[in-house]
């Protein structure tokens, strides 16, 4: 039994939180994995790029450690990004342990560790899914030019709602492959395993990073994108 999670994980450059989906029993920790998505809510929402990285992962803490880099914006433009130090749990992402964002053009925040005890740097749980399939076949298909093992599970909620989500191991680290609901679509159209981090300078204190706004002050260096 498949289990699924909406959360909402930061938001995209124009203020506004997404929903994101994760595949419990389907998440998969794999050094360097990326996955890029195009996401839509509702039905006059414009798609946002959302873009998951394992960009580091630390077996030698109990539990297991790894650095989760998100991205989200427009898809053409500058992202907003935030890199968690997560605890490593078999359903994907556990406990913040600390957060670094960074908006377009400016300096890396450290976010402050009362926010990740909150939930606000890591979004919380909307809803949970659990798939109605029992028996998965599983087939060679072609997505965006590429090969991949999927198979499709149909998943219901508490209030009857269905979600229709075709999934792959292929495409670490939420082998999502395409999902659809009443109010959210989400598709595959990059992936890889060369993920490096896409946060540019140091880190500052948000007091730190007001102060330097408000001075009309300059990050360290031109925000640049990575997968």
């Amino acid at each position: 039994m498949a289990l699924m999670l909406f959360g909402r994980i930061g938001a995209s450059a124009a203020g506004r939180e997404h929903d994101t989906m994760i595949l419990e029993d389907m998440f998969r920790w794999v050094p360097g994995a990326w996955a890029e998505y195009e996401v839509i809510q509702g039905a006059t929402n414009a798609p946002v790029r959302f873009r998951m990285a394992i960009t580091g992962l630390d077996t030698s803490t109990v539990p297991s450690e790894a650095w989760v880099e998100v991205g989200i914006g427009p898809t053409n433009g500058a992202v907003l990004i935030t890199r968690m130090k997560v605890e490593v749990a078999d359903s994907g992402p556990g406990e913040p342990l600390e957060a670094i964002m960074q908006f377009p053009g400016s300096d890396p925040i450290a976010v402050p560790r009362k926010h990740l005890k909150s939930g606000k740097a890591s979004g919380t749980a909307a809803s949970r899914w659990t798939s109605t399939a029992v028996h998965q076949t599983w087939s060679n298909i072609t997505w965006m030019g590429r090969e991949l093992i999927a198979t499709e599970i149909t998943a219901t909620n508490s209030t009857g709602a269905r979600s229709r989500v075709l999934v792959s191991s292929n495409a670490p680290p939420l082998c999502i492959v395409s999902a659809c609901s009443s109010n959210m679509e989400m598709r595959l159209v990059n992936w890889g395993s060369d993920a490096k981090s896409a946060i540019i300078g140091e880190p500052v204190g948000l007091m730190r990073w007001i102060w330097r706004q408000m001075r009309g002050g300059k990050p360290n260096e031109t925000h640049a994108e990575s997968p």
